[in-house]
C-alpha cells in the first residue's frame, strides 16, 4: 500500500511539473522588482526558480521565519506598489482604487474612483476623515435625519447658500450671535417677532 501511495505522489509531482500544468490554490513566490513603469502595481515574482509571466495579485506578511525576505503570495486581491512594502493597492479593471499606506508617520486610506477627481481619504497623521470632489456633485441623503455633531462647524461656499425648511426651523444660540449682511438684509415673514 506505502509503495502504491508513494507511486501515485510520484506521478503526481511529474505532472504537476509539467509546462501545461496549471496551480489551483496558494503558491509561494518571491518577488523581485515593484518597480512598474505603467503603474498598475505590477510586481515581477520568481516561482519555482522562474519568472512568472501572471500578475501577481496579493500577499501576506512576511515572518520572522522567512527570513529571506520573501512574500509570500496569495490570490487575487491586493497589490503592493512601493519598494519599501508599506502601501497596499486594490484596482478594479476600469482604475477605482482603494489604497492603503502604512509609511510611518504618514498613514491614510484613500478611496478613489478611476479619474481621481472624487476621493475619501482617512488621514492618520492629521486625523482627518476628507471627502473630495475635484468635479461634480456630493449628496447626502437620508429617509429620517441627519446629524452633525462636533466641537466647532464652519460652511463655506463660494458663491450662494440656501436653507429650503418644509415646517419648522429653530435657532438657538446659547451664548452670542451675530447676523452680517452687505448692502442689504431682508427679513420677510407674515408677522416678525422681536425680543
Amino acid at each position: 500500500m506505502a509503495d502504491n501511495l508513494f507511486a501515485m505522489l510520484q506521478k503526481a509531482q511529474e505532472s504537476a511539473s509539467t509546462a501545461d500544468s496549471k496551480m489551483f490554490g496558494v503558491e509561494i513566490g518571491i518577488v523581485t522588482n515593484v518597480q512598474d513603469a505603467d503603474q498598475l502595481g505590477r510586481v515581477k515574482v520568481v516561482k519555482n526558480g522562474k519568472l512568472d509571466e501572471d500578475l501577481a495579485m496579493a500577499m501576506v506578511w512576511n515572518t520572522p521565519s522567512w527570513a529571506d525576505g520573501s512574500l509570500r503570495l496569495l490570490a487575487d486581491g491586493l497589490k503592493f506598489t512601493t519598494a519599501d512594502n508599506t502601501t497596499r493597492m486594490i484596482q478594479t479593471k476600469s482604475g477605482h482604487q482603494i489604497i492603503l499606506d502604512d509609511k510611518k508617520g504618514a498613514e491614510k486610506i484613500v478611496i478613489a474612483d478611476k479619474s481621481g477627481n472624487r476621493t475619501m481619504t482617512f488621514d492618520v497623521k492629521n486625523k482627518k476623515f476628507l471627502i473630495e470632489a475635484k468635479e461634480g456633485d456630493v449628496e447626502i441623503h437620508a429617509e429620517k435625519k441627519i446629524i452633525l455633531e462636533c466641537e466647532d462647524l464652519e460652511i463655506k461656499t463660494k458663491k450662494t447658500g440656501k436653507i429650503d425648511i418644509g415646517s419648522t426651523f429653530d435657532l438657538n444660540v446659547k451664548d452670542k450671535a451675530n447676523i452680517k449682511a452687505g448692502p442689504q438684509l431682508n427679513i420677510k415673514a407674515s408677522r416678525v417677532n422681536i425680543n
